[in-house]
């Protein structure tokens, strides 16, 4: 038992599923055959990058980045702007009507050359997808591009720059702040470079003592674990011969959805919860899925339950039990597949509303299912309107704007409940400006002919 427990991954399920997968997509589009050649960068000081500044360091650091990238990646044109009016460290804009794509980095993100380079390196990777995607819109989120640089032998730059603390003095003052790029954490990022190993044939080659400590943690960890599922006659997702898929048979996703590894078990979920009208033949693995009580499958198998053809008694009766006594994250995924088999929530209305203020969940979806509740849910209005007057104060403008349109979904007058629920006089007055801006912009949509959108 001890032995499996320090055996295990770095990482939760799902995100190792997400890189599993991810890293897969990203060698097997460059080519595994290209990964295995590629040299790991470990130090951009011989660059020379530290002697220029401004756009010469840019287009020196984008010389660099591009002849450690495959040559389907062309050069772009590079551009400087503040970073008040890019609100970005860097961005890339897609070519258009026949002009040249173009990367744009922050002022301040080209003082730290190590940044210049490694937000570079993530620009250019949206470049590549953009040229080389077959339509499916997760190739173009950084959770797929990010992981491009590492494949390409600039994964111990992206862990440098991942997370540091920079110090400063201005003025005569000093001081430090944290900064961080990219979308993986170091421990990802770790992972992530084992994989790429993995790819490589290699085991601790000797760019390892490069990295830093806690990516260096979660490489070493990540590397035990595959050895003991090699030990263990398991596959990794990541070089498994088959992986589930939407395009998988709903029988063969539910048979790895009961799986005793956790990981194929996960992926299976998420092919199956983009199917529609599953079988009953699912329910069963998963609500096994769910009594495993991994806190990453166990949700995910509780949202497959609300792609169910039918309901079933003991189906219902799962989602009533994780309603009223399971976690935060339980009941949320309970909810979502309770509305969706058509049970009615009505007598979980107070369950929803601790739900809707409970901060381990993202709220938006809850309150998208008491929208769709309509009139019914309308004892729910006095916390909708405590919970407005805390996105005023906090300044949340879309989070209150999308409350406002909620309370508007289950109320005949909204405007009455706001001037009786909202105490305050300022945060009243904000609240009913905002619904009258609300409405006039609703009536202008329904001139058009357009219908009205939430969230």
């Amino acid at each position: 038992m001890f032995g499996l427990r320090k055996n295990r991954s770095p990482l939760t399920t799902a995100r190792q599923v997400d890189i599993d997968l991810l890293l897969r997509r990203n060698v097997e589009s460059i080519t595994p055959e290209w990964v295995r050649q590629v040299d790991v960068v470990t130090d951009i000081k011989p660059w020379g990058l530290d002697s220029v500044e401004g756009q010469q360091r840019l287009e020196m650091a984008a010389d660099h980045v591009l002849q450690r990238l495959p040559s389907a990646v062309t050069r772009c044109e590079l551009a400087i702007r503040s970073l008040e009016d890019l609100a970005f460290p860097s961005t890339y804009t897609p070519s258009q009507e026949g002009g040249a794509a173009v990367i744009t980095l922050a002022g301040e993100t080209i003082v730290d050359p190590l940044r210049t380079v490694i937000e570079l390196a993530y620009q250019y990777a949206c470049h590549f997808w953009h040229q080389f995607t077959d339509g499916r819109e997760l190739d173009l989120h950084s959770r797929t591009t990010n992981l491009f640089p590492i494949c390409c032998g600039l994964g111990v730059l992206a862990s440098d720059a991942c997370f540091y603390d920079q110090n400063w003095t201005q003025a005569g003052w000093s001081g430090w702040s944290m900064s961080r790029a990219g979308y993986y954490n170091a421990a990802e990022i770790g992972y992530a470079l084992a994989l790429f190993c993995r790819t490589r044939h290699e085991t601790r080659p000797p760019w390892i003592s490069s990295l830093r400590l806690d990516s260096k943690v979660a490489f070493e960890k990540a590397t035990n674990y595959f050895t003991a599922q090699s030990r263990h006659g398991n596959r990794l997702l990541f070089d498994a011969e088959t992986i589930p898929s939407t395009r998988c048979d709903p029988r063969e996703l539910a048979g790895w959805l009961t799986s005793e590894d956790a990981v194929m078990a996960y992926a299976s979920s998420l092919a199956l919860v983009q199917r529609d009208d599953l079988p009953p033949s699912v329910a069963e693995s998963a609500l096994t899925a769910i009594r495993r009580g991994d806190r990453d499958l166990a949700p995910a198998a509780t949202r497959v339950l609300g792609r169910l053809r039918t309901i079933e008694p003991e189906v219902e009766s799962c989602l009533q039990r994780l309603i009223t006594r399971g976690s935060a994250v339980m009941r949320a995924a309970a909810f979502e597949s309770a509305e969706k088999l058509g049970m009615s929530l009505e007598p979980f209305q107070p369950q929803l509303i601790r739900l809707l203020k409970q901060p381990a969940v993202d709220p938006l979806p809850v309150l998208q299912i008491i929208r769709r509740q309509g009139k019914a849910f309308a004892a729910m209005a006095p916390t909708i309107c405590q919970m407005i007057g805390y996105a005023i104060r906090d300044e949340e403008d879309l989070w209150t704007q999308q409350l406002i349109e909620g309370l508007e979904a289950i109320v005949d007058d909204p405007h009455a409940v706001i001037e009786k629920q909202i105490r305050v006089p300022k945060l009243r007055e904000q609240a009913l400006e905002q619904l009258q801006r609300q409405q006039t912009h609703d009536e202008s949509r329904a001139q058009m002919g357009e219908p009205k959108q939430f969230g």
